[in-house]
């Protein structure tokens, strides 16, 4: 996998709030953690700016309004988790708009363990950036940072959709075989989703690359509370509560982005246990064997038609007997093995 890479711009010589004079002028978040509901001021004097804060996160429904954030000034920005996960990530004192997004939606990815959406974002004198443009940004950014992790350079993170990210984006579009737009939408960031392993390992890959190495900067400008994160399970686990179309989907951008070309959808796709993390896929241009692992993917079985599991990577055949259906997946609480397989003969390791 690919480092992401973010350079973090925060207000110079920030400090702390209770360092500054009542007279500076203030940005302050409440939260209430029941409701997962805030309120936000900005540009008033310390008393004010907090009396203000919590009585709008209090007309948003909140029963439980607390101090989240309090910083002198710059950007601040308020995002929250995907449904079905419920959680929120503040951000405050940062130096652009973009840098404030990127700090509020990376703390809600790492405490959700899935994608965040900015909800709202604002300078130090409380003028507010669009929804459209918020969504806009977050919506890149990510493209930008998934097509990185699969390694097709889209540059830095920065929200824009320069040459490099469209170059990027058009690379990608055709190995999978889609119409090369380089247009950034929905269906785009979908197939990404699939080809980084979902939501969840992106968000760990987000919190490693991009929070933990500015860990002592961020957490005195930021908070993060996730009431309801999405479920600690792996992409198989996940990828086996979809639809069978859904499934073979996924699985055939997995394999195209792993530079192993499989026309979307792939015929067949089927796991005689999601919690192995190893998947068949049958394609046009050959059949596959596909282990989920995180940081590293172990792809075997090239061109060889639908073959029998490989016993040393799959589960034993008694759990899936080849001369019948495949039974329908059942997920199970096992936890996810962290460590990456060990390539068998004939096996390759895409990272």
């Amino acid at each position: 996998m690919r480092v992401l890479v973010w350079a973090l711009a925060c207000v110079s010589a920030a400090v702390l709030f209770p360092l500054l004079s009542p007279a500076h002028a203030a940005t302050v978040v409440y939260y209430s953690a029941p409701e997962n509901a805030y309120g936000w001021c900005a540009g008033y004097g310390h008393t004010r700016a907090q009396s203000c804060a919590r009585k709008y996160c209090i007309d948003s429904g909140g029963t439980d309004c607390r101090l989240a954030v309090e910083c002198a000034g710059g950007w601040g920005a308020i995002a929250f988790a995907q449904d079905p996960a419920v959680g929120v990530g503040i951000a405050c004192d940062m130096g652009d708009p973009a840098s404030a997004r990127k700090a509020a939606d990376v703390v809600c990815m790492a405490a959700s363990r899935t994608f965040c959406w900015t909800d709202v974002t604002f300078s130090r004198n409380a003028r507010m950036m669009s929804a459209a443009s918020n969504r806009d940004f977050d919506l890149t950014w990510y493209v930008q940072g998934m097509l990185n992790v699969r390694r097709y350079e889209a540059g830095s993170l920065d929200g824009s959709v320069g040459r490099q990210t469209r170059t990027a984006i058009k690379k990608f579009q055709a190995d999978i075989g889609r119409p090369e737009t380089g247009v950034v939408d929905d269906e785009l960031f979908l197939r990404l989703a699939d080809a980084v392993e979902g939501a969840a390992n992106f968000a760990m890959l987000a919190k490693r690359d991009i929070y933990d190495p500015d860990e002592e900067v961020l957490a005195i400008r930021t908070y993060a509370h996730a009431p309801k994160p999405a479920p600690d399970r792996s992409f198989s686990e996940e990828l086996a509560e979809r639809s069978e179309e859904a499934q073979r989907l996924a699985l055939a951008t997995m394999l195209s982005a792993h530079g192993d070309k499989c026309t979307l959808p792939a015929l067949d796709a089927w796991t005689p246990d999601p919690t192995s993390e190893y998947w068949e896929i049958k394609c046009v241009e050959g059949s596959f064997g596909l282990y989920l692992a995180g940081d590293s993917t172990v792809i075997t079985h090239h061109g060889a038609g639908r073959p029998e599991a490989n016993p040393e990577i799959a589960p034993a055949p008694e759990q899936a007997p080849q001369s019948e259906a495949a039974p329908e997946p059942h997920p199970q609480p096992n936890p996810r093995q962290e460590a990456a397989p060990n390539p068998k003969d004939g096996a390759t390791v895409r990272k």
